[in-house]
C-alpha cells in the first residue's frame, strides 16, 4: 500500500506562522477561519520572485526551506512556495488540505502549461480552492466547487466544471465580465510532485520571473505591485504609479511590502 505523507509544522512553528500573518483567532476549523488565513496571508506575505531575477538563489520547497523563507526570514515567494507554505499551516491547525496541479488561466482560451500549485481543503462536506500564491487577481477567500458565484470583501469569484477532471476559477472583472483565474484539478499531489515544474519554471530564461522583478501585496484598501522599476499602489486614493531608482529600491520593499534589503541581496 502507498501512503501519501507531508511534512509538518510543529505547534511553535504553527503559532509563529499565524503570528507572521497577524491571525488571533480562536482557530476554529470553519469556513470563517479558512476566509480569515486565505486573506490576511495575501496581505502580509508578498508574491516575489526576487530570489530568482536578482540573487538567483536556489530555491526549497520542503516544509523546513519554505518555513525558513516565509516565517523566519519574513520573505515571499511563488505560487510553487506560497501555497505549499500555506498549506503546512492549514494542515497544522487540523484542516483536511493539500496542494493540488494548476494552469494559469487569466487572459488565455486555451489550457496552457502547468506552471501553478494551488490548495484545495475539504471542510463539512464540501471543497474549496484556495490560492495564496497567484502574482495578479486571486480571490480574497476560499471559493466553493460548484457553488453560485460568491461574493467578499467586493469582489466576485466561483469555480465550475471544465472538462476531464479540471475545475476553472472565475472572476468578475473590472467591467463586470467573466474572466478566468486557474484551472485546476482535485487530485492530490505530494510536495516532491512539485519540484521538477518549479525547477523548470526557474529555468527558463523567457518567463516572466527571469525577465522582469515581480512584488505585489493585498492591502486592506487595494493592492501594491512592484514590476521592474516601477511601483503601482491601488487604495482609497485610486491609482499611482511611482518611479523606483534603484537607489530606493531597499525603502520601497521595506516600506511598501515589509521585506529586508539586506536579507535578500547580501
Amino acid at each position: 500500500m502507498y501512503e501519501f505523507t507531508y511534512d509538518a509544522l510543529t505547534p511553535q512553528q504553527r503559532d509563529a506562522y499565524l503570528a507572521r500573518i497577524g491571525y488571533t483567532g480562536d482557530g476554529a476549523l470553519t469556513k470563517e477561519t479558512l476566509d480569515t488565513l486565505v486573506y490576511l496571508h495575501q496581505c502580509h506575505v508578498p508574491f516575489e520572485d526576487l530570489d530568482v531575477f536578482d540573487a538567483l538563489a536556489p530555491l526549497r520547497l520542503d516544509a523546513e526551506g519554505l518555513y525558513d523563507k516565509v516565517v523566519t526570514r519574513r520573505r515571499g515567494g511563488f505560487c510553487f512556495e506560497l501555497n505549499g507554505a500555506f498549506l503546512l499551516l492549514l494542515r497544522a491547525m487540523g484542516f483536511d488540505a493539500y496542494n493540488c496541479m494548476a494552469r494559469v488561466a487569466a487572459n488565455r482560451t486555451d489550457a496552457g502549461n502547468l506552471s501553478h500549485r494551488s490548495t484545495v481543503v475539504r471542510l463539512d462536506g464540501r471543497q474549496y480552492v484556495c490560492d495564496v500564491g497567484l502574482g495578479g487577481p486571486m480571490p480574497p477567500f476560499a471559493v466553493e466547487l460548484s457553488a453560485p458565484p460568491q461574493t467578499r470583501l467586493g469582489e466576485t469569484y466561483w469555480a465550475e466544471p471544465s472538462h476531464d477532471g479540471w475545475w476553472l476559477v472565475r472572476r468578475l472583472d473590472e467591467n463586470n465580465q467573466a474572466a478566468g483565474v486557474i484551472l485546476f484539478t482535485t487530485t492530490a499531489f505530494l510536495f516532491k510532485d512539485f519540484e521538477p515544474l518549479c525547477q523548470a519554471l526557474v529555468a527558463n530564461t523567457a518567463s516572466s520571473f527571469r525577465t522582469h522583478r515581480i512584488v505585489n501585496l493585498r492591502t486592506a484598501d487595494g493592492y501594491r505591485n512592484l514590476r521592474d522599476d516601477i511601483l503601482s499602489v491601488r487604495d482609497a486614493h485610486g491609482k499611482r504609479e511611482i518611479p523606483v531608482p534603484p537607489e530606493d529600491l531597499p525603502r520601497v520593499l521595506d516600506e511598501y511590502f515589509g521585506m529586508n534589503y539586506s536579507e535578500i541581496y547580501q
